[in-house]
């Protein structure tokens, strides 16, 4: 997408932003400025981990590939 650049710098829609509560913008060395959303705190994905299973299986963590396609 092209943003033209007016007096104030740049306006992007909201709708584009949809989910995010903030953007990483950095100046790279080629003049382009590059903007990274950041998801806002209540995205699900920071929730992941904050439960986990318990299991009698001691290296669950690092074979669950195995555990899970094979079926132990």
């Amino acid at each position: 997408m092209k943003v033209a650049v007016q007096e104030n710098g740049l306006l992007i829609p909201k709708r584009l932003l949809r989910g995010v509560a903030q953007v990483d913008s950095r100046n790279q060395k080629t003049s382009r400025i590059v903007g990274t959303p950041q998801p806002a705190p209540s995205d699900p994905i920071f929730g992941l981990g904050g439960t986990p299973v318990k299991s009698r299986l001691h290296n669950a963590a690092a074979k669950h590939d195995e555990y899970v396609y094979d079926g132990v």
